[in-house]
C-alpha cells in the first residue's frame, strides 16, 4: 500500500477506483485543517510550476496553483469577482511584473531626522548602514 497523505482534487478518488485500486481517504471537516492542507498543496504546486520541463506543463501546473488559490479564497469567503477587483486595483496602484524590474538595493539619503530602529529607539541615518 502506497502512503500519500495529501490533499487531492475532487475527482481523484474516482479515477483511482476506476483503475481497480482501492483508495483510503477521509474528508477534512475543520476549516483550519483544510486551510493548512491548502497551504501545503500551494507549496507543492508551486514547486511543480518551477520544475515543469516545458511551457505546456508549466501552464497545467499554474492552473493547479490557481485552483488552490481559488479554494483558499472561497474558504475565507472571498468571491472570484472580489479577487479580480483586488488584483486589478493592486496592479493599477503598484503595477505588475511586465517590466521585469529587479530591485537591487535601496539607499537611505543622509538625514538628520531620527527614525526608529527595530527596537524602537530613534537613530540617525548616516548613508550606508
Amino acid at each position: 500500500m502506497e502512503k500519500v497523505g495529501k490533499l487531492v482534487r475532487d475527482r481523484v478518488i474516482g479515477c483511482i477506483s476506476s483503475k481497480g485500486e482501492i483508495p483510503h481517504w477521509s474528508k477534512i471537516e475543520k476549516d483550519e485543517a483544510f486551510l493548512e492542507a491548502l497551504f501545503k498543496k500551494l507549496e507543492e504546486e508551486t514547486r511543480e510550476v518551477r520544475g515543469a520541463p516545458n511551457p505546456e506543463e508549466r501552464l497545467l501546473e499554474c492552473v493547479d496553483v490557481a485552483e488552490v488559490l481559488i479554494a483558499i479564497l472561497t474558504l475565507q469567503g472571498t468571491t472570484r469577482q472580489q479577487f479580480i477587483r483586488a488584483l486589478l486595483g493592486k496592479r493599477k496602484e503598484w503595477g505588475a511584473f511586465q517590466e521585469r524590474i529587479l530591485l537591487e538595493s535601496v539607499e537611505t539619503p543622509h538625514s538628520e531626522s531620527p527614525r526608529p530602529d527595530r527596537a524602537g529607539y530613534h537613530v540617525f541615518s548616516h548613508g550606508h548602514e
